[in-house]
Order: structure tokens, then C-alpha cells, then sequence
């Protein structure tokens, strides 16, 4: 326990520090900068195509800078999780481990309808991953490399008043496909990998992509097709392959947004069947749903399920549920309080492959619980608690809590 107070004792000290260099007259220039950038409706494009104001991952507490002709955004994540109580699932008993991230975004207008993006990423600590074997992952992107990667590199062109959209380059497909307003970044929302992202779903890592969204109904009805390197490897690209084809239905009902998702993917790389090991060039396929829906001004319900091969992936099945409150209703608006339930459904092939383990087999339980406080426009604090249970889908395991305190600052 001491090195979680130490470490939750670090942070603090660090955003007090932040704080303090600015004097109130640059203070008070800088929020009179970053007013004017939005008033201004500064275009910049995240991962997902769209503009930085319109993704809950960047939000752009901060604003956006310049760099030449490049729109700029930066910001960095910092994650202490310490586990509590005795376990046999943590046999050297309870830890802290951190986590350090820091991801740079740039984009710049090409052509009247042409942008390109580009995401660099660095970070450091493998989080508590190596410690707690869970199905859901307790915490998204948690990088042991310790070094600086070209995450995303992409061209985006439009036609008819943005109705047709054309991607291509190294793309992230998390954030083309599968998409939740309320449940997508671990940077602002959950921490929890499967919360993020539908765990029932074999994405590829980053790696080269094309992505063709059409909108016949512009802000209500669209269609996106992707394809992607299936093993993120650049090798042998056509054959070991990722596609996925998704309908989505946007509407705005009393000024009530909501979003409803469903799509069809294949992973065509080789995969070995759970109970067959001889059987080597088994391919991966499933379908999944997300959804957002505000249910009052500023309270959303959301959701997400996913089916995959049951011979391929042991939890060939997925779903969460959860609700999101924004902090108007107390008077912080820029504040968000969110539950979140995800179950990691064992299939029977899974659960055969689970009983050479001398395992016990049982569907992965998860709860998530956070509190989004922004302390200011650059930096917010975020307590987390997480609750498994039957961790790695063993029933034998012991629960396992885990707080956190999440530091996100916005340069």
C-alpha cells in the first residue's frame, strides 16, 4: 500500500506543479485563445475521420495548437492501479503497478476535400496485465516498449459534402468500426479493454487499411466498409485478411442523440481450433452490435455484444451494459460519473480447451466504476474501481479489486 500512496501522492504533487506555472495573466490569455479556437471551429481529424470536437477520446479540453500547415493536439494519460485483499490470484500478494502513455495527433487539409493524420504514441509500464490474468483486460493501453511508434498514418478523401468518404494507410479499425460515444477511450471514459472495444471482435493491430464509409442520409443513416491486414504484419497482405461491413443508424430524437450499430467481420489469417490443434487454417468470424442512447440531457444508457467462432476463441461471446452521467446536473458540466458491466461468455469448445488448464471453467465477470473530474481545461482526475470475478475464466479464482487514479493532461 505504500507504493500506491506514493504514486497516487506523485500525481497530485505533478498537477499542482502544472497548475502553478501558469501566472493568472497567462492564464487568462490562453482561455481567451482557446475560446476564440472554438469559436472559430478549428478542423481537426482524429482517428476516426471526424472532427476533434466531435470525439470523446480528444475533446480537446486544451484546444489545438499549430506546427506550419499541421493542426496539433497532445496529451498524455498516466494510470496507477493497486489490487486490495488477499487472492489466489495474485500469489505474491497485492501490488501498484503505473502505466505512462503520451500520444501526439497532426493533421493538415491536403486538398479542398483531402486530410491527413498522423498519430505518434510513446509510452511506458505493462500495468497490472502480467499480474491479474483476466479476459477483459483491466486496463487498455498499457505498453511495455518504452519506445516512440508511428501508430497511424492515413489519407481521407470526400466527395458530395462529405456522403462518401475514402480512407487508406495505417489505420486503427477500433476507431472506424465499433464506435460508442460513451464507452470508447480509455483516456476519458473506461479502463477496461473490453469496455472499449467488443472483446468478441479479432481486430488487427494497427496496420494498413482502406476504409469506405457512404452516408445517404447525412447525421442519420451510414455504411462503412473496411479491410486490413489481418495479422498487422504487412506480409502476405491479401490472404491473411481482416474485413467487416457495419450499418449504422444515427438519430436525433428531442434533441436526444443516439447511435445503433451492427456489423459482420472475417479474420482470414490461420487459426487453430481449440479442441482440434491439428486443425491449423480455421478462420475467425463473427457479428457484433454497439449502442449509445442519451435517455435525458446528459444521462446515456449504452451497450455491446459480439458472436464469434465458437471452435476458434475460447469466450466465443461478449456482452456490457452501462450508463454515463454528465456533471451538469451538479454543477460540473465538463464531470462524468459511469458504471459498466462486462461478461465474457465461455463457449463449450472454449470450456473444454479451459479444463487442460486443471481450470474450472466459468464466464469472466467484470464491474467498472469511475469519476471524471476536470480540475481545469488541461488536466482531469479520474478514481477507478474494478471488480472481477471468475478472472481468466476460472471459477477457482478469487475475486479481485482494483482501484486506480487515472491523470490525463491536455498540452
Amino acid at each position: 500500500m505504500r507504493i500506491w500512496f506514493v504514486g497516487v501522492l506523485s500525481v497530485f504533487v505533478l498537477v499542482g506543479y502544472t497548475v502553478a506555472q501558469d501566472d493568472m495573466a497567462d492564464l487568462k490569455a490562453r482561455v481567451a485563445a482557446l475560446e476564440q479556437k472554438a469559436s472559430e471551429q478549428t478542423t481537426m481529424v482524429t482517428s476516426s475521420g471526424a472532427t476533434m470536437a466531435e470525439i470523446p477520446e480528444v475533446g480537446a479540453p486544451a484546444g489545438v495548437g499549430k506546427f506550419g500547415n499541421f493542426d496539433v493536439a497532445v496529451d498524455s494519460t498516466t494510470v496507477i492501479q493497486q489490487t486490495l485483499g488477499d487472492s489466489n490470484v495474485l500469489p505474491n500478494g497485492d501490488r501498484a503497478d503505473a502505466t505512462i502513455s503520451l500520444d501526439i495527433r497532426m493533421a493538415t487539409q491536403l486538398a479542398d476535400n483531402g486530410i491527413a493524420f498522423m498519430l505518434l504514441e510513446a509510452g511506458t509500464g505493462d500495468g497490472l496485465g502480467n499480474e491479474v490474468g483476466t479476459l477483459a483486460g483491466l486496463r487498455e493501453e498499457a505498453d511495455p516498449r518504452n519506445t516512440v511508434r508511428l501508430s497511424e498514418l492515413w489519407y481521407q478523401h470526400s466527395w458530395c459534402n462529405k456522403m462518401v468518404e475514402f480512407t487508406i494507410g495505417k489505420i486503427d479499425l477500433t476507431q472506424q468500426f465499433d464506435w460508442n460515444a460513451a464507452a470508447k477511450t480509455e483516456k476519458t471514459q473506461f479502463l477496461a479493454s473490453a469496455l472499449n472495444d467488443n472483446m468478441a471482435v479479432e481486430f488487427p493491430g494497427d496496420t494498413l487499411a482502406a476504409v469506405l464509409k457512404v452516408q445517404p442520409v447525412l447525421d442519420l443513416f451510414y455504411i462503412s466498409l473496411g479491410w486490413g491486414d489481418g495479422n498487422a504484419d504487412l506480409d502476405d497482405v491479401f490472404n491473411d485478411s481482416f474485413g467487416i461491413l457495419e450499418l449504422g443508424l444515427t438519430p436525433k430524437i428531442q434533441d436526444l442523440q443516439g447511435h445503433y450499430r451492427v456489423y459482420g467481420w472475417i479474420n482470414a489469417t490461420n487459426h487453430t481450433e481449440l479442441t482440434s490443434p491439428r486443425e491449423t487454417n480455421a478462420t475467425g468470424s463473427g457479428i457484433g452490435v454497439s449502442l449509445d442512447q442519451e435517455v435525458y440531457q446528459g444521462v446515456a444508457l449504452f451497450g455491446r455484444y459480439g458472436y464469434s467462432t465458437e471452435e476458434v476463441y475460447a469466450a466465443n461471446q461478449a456482452w456490457s451494459v452501462g450508463l454515463a452521467v454528465n456533471g451538469d446536473s451538479w454543477g460540473r458540466k465538463a464531470d462524468t460519473v459511469a458504471v459498466a458491466y462486462n461478461r465474457a461468455v465461455l463457449g463449450d469448445d472454449g470450456r473444454t480447451s479451459l479444463k487442460t488448464l486443471t481450470f474450472d471453467p466459468e464466464d469472466e465477470s467484470l464491474v467498472e466504476l469511475y469519476y471524471r473530474w476536470a480540475i481545469n481545461r488541461s488536466v482531469e482526475l479520474s478514481p477507478v474501481v474494478q471488480w472481477v470475478i471468475n478472472a481468466g475464466g476460472n471459477e477457482k479464482a478469487d475475486d479481485v479489486w482494483v482501484l486506480g487514479l487515472r491523470a490525463q493532461l491536455w498540452f
